[in-house]
């Protein structure tokens, strides 16, 4: 499976593009008019002839609704096709190895909150896997009082209270006529937070908890052998799913409460 970051020439890409979509009428000409370009002069690019501007790659990445770093990356292989001397196309390809280490990191990946500048608050919310809980279950509507939460976790209404009322100090639920809603919920833990372990353990062992109390839980472990291009391969198999995964609970509806863990690892 492709994605932009497998590729090391941006032709190529390009004409990956297209292939997928072909079922679209003059694609190749609706690229020309992004690129601000002639088709012609598109043909001649396609055809390694000539090179495609930085300002020809910009229009391209927006009609192709690139991300930020999508975009650092398309650009910078523009940048590469052009160089001449053996140094520049070092420093290009040095920056290529970056931008594909960085399109592994979900923080970069995505727009969203990982407590950067404020690790008092992280460490707070991530002291306990409750409070991470409480905070996604005040989405749905079912759960908006504190009887509710408590119900619904089998514990103290006090208990509940309290987690709320922290909640609410951070800034993530607000209280409305004795109702609790959700005010931020597009939080993650970047992988270089000193709480990153932490976190994923806390749910990690919820998961172990659900081997047994529910009964239509996905479970899935399995031991591969494959070679190196694979590991690459699956990994960003597993990214791209990652990233559908968070469009598909973006414009979803709030009606269940679910935890979604995945580890794909070296064993050593």
């Amino acid at each position: 499976m492709q994605n932009i970051y497998s590729f090391k020439n941006y032709v190529e890409l390009i004409k990956w593009k297209i292939s997928l979509n072909t079922g679209l009428r003059a694609y190749k000409m609706k690229l020309a008019e992004a690129a601000q370009c002639q088709a012609s002069f598109l043909s001649q690019v396609l055809g390694g002839s000539i090179h495609l501007t930085p300002d020809h790659g910009m229009g391209l990445s927006e009609y192709w609704g690139l991300n930020s770093l999508e975009k650092d990356y398309f650009l910078t292989l523009i940048h590469l096709a052009r160089a001449g001397g053996s140094s520049l196309k070092d420093f290009y390809n040095k920056k290529l190895d970056e931008i594909r280490s960085r399109s592994e990191k979900l923080s970069d990946r995505f727009e969203v909150d990982t407590f950067a500048d404020d690790q008092v608050k992280a460490a707070i919310y991530y002291s306990s896997w409750m409070n991470t809980a409480v905070h996604m279950l005040t989405s749905l509507k079912s759960f908006k009082s504190i009887e509710q939460i408590a119900n619904y976790f089998s514990i103290p209404a006090e208990q509940a209270h309290k987690i709320l009322i922290q909640l609410e100090q951070l800034g993530f639920v607000q209280n409305k006529n004795d109702k609790w809603t959700c005010t931020k919920n597009n939080i993650h833990v970047a992988k270089e937070s000193p709480l990153f372990p932490v976190y994923h353990q806390q749910w990690r062992q919820q998961c172990i908890q659900s081997l047994d109390k529910d009964k239509n839980s996905l479970n899935y472990t399995s031991l591969y052998t494959l070679s190196k291009s694979d590991q690459t391969v699956l990994k960003n198999m597993i990214l791209e799913f990652i990233e559908k995964t968070r469009t598909l609970v973006t414009e979803s509806a709030e009606e269940k409460l679910t935890c979604f863990a995945l580890d794909f690892f070296e064993v050593r």
